[in-house]
């Protein structure tokens, strides 16, 4: 999808199943500190800005973001 205003719209299901799965794997690490996370088709960025990036930053950890989309990874 490359606009951003509408994936933001339309990805009800996946920021349910990030919700779950982005926990569930942090607890599964068994080393939390200074990673560098990739976060993996990341659409217009707000489920890594507002669930993954607080947790990296809490473990002084470092988030990269890429997306097939050049307009949501501008927007992210």
């Amino acid at each position: 999808m490359q606009d951003p205003a509408t994936y933001e719209k339309c990805k009800i299901i996946a920021t349910r199943e990030a919700n779950q799965i982005v926990p569930e794997a942090i607890a599964e690490m068994k080393d939390k500190h200074n990673e560098k996370i990739l976060d993996y088709g990341c659409g217009a960025g707000s489920t890594g800005a507002n669930l993954i990036l607080p947790i990296a930053k809490a473990y002084n950890s470092k988030m990269f973001s890429v997306d097939i989309s050049n307009k949501v990874v501008e927007s992210a």
